[in-house]
């Protein structure tokens, strides 16, 4: 036996089994999660032009949930870093029911200009104080 005993293989075990199930939760899903780096709810961010995945970077979350007099808000950090000149961005919003539902008169596109390694913070609210979900859709500027 070794000097760990048996809690020791089972804790050995254990850590494996965790690593093992981390590593299945890492395949890219081609179209909204390949170039984007950010925690485990990476799929909530989608870049609708293939060009745009591997150019943006997003940061950590801010989700502020829905209360009996606010709304959810979110907040999600967002960096351009392929290329040495700005580009324009349009962005919105989507919420959603707890049922999965999308919450009516969702969040207009908005425009935003991203500098080549300058964090810009990309908000939203829900319209719904039942809202308990969101996404996030980035694409390039339209408006012009």
């Amino acid at each position: 036996m070794s000097r760990y005993g048996r809690s020791g293989l089972g804790m050995m075990a254990l850590a494996a089994g965790l690593g093992l199930s981390m590593l299945a939760g890492c395949q890219t899903d081609p179209g909204i999660k390949a170039g984007w780096v950010a925690g485990e709810e990476t799929s909530q961010v989608i870049a609708s032009e293939k060009d745009l995945r591997g150019k943006l970077r997003t940061g950590k979350y801010i989700v502020k949930p829905s209360t009996a007099d606010k709304p959810m808000e979110v907040t999600v950090p967002v960096r351009l870093v392929e290329g040495k000149k700005a580009i324009a961005i349009q962005y919105r919003y989507q919420f959603f029911l707890s049922d999965g539902t999308p919450v009516k008169h969702d969040s207009a596109w908005r425009t935003a200009e991203l500098e080549p390694d300058v964090q810009e913070f990309l908000r939203g609210s829900a319209t719904d104080y039942f809202a308990s979900d969101w996404n996030l859709e980035i694409r390039s500027d339209r408006s012009q």
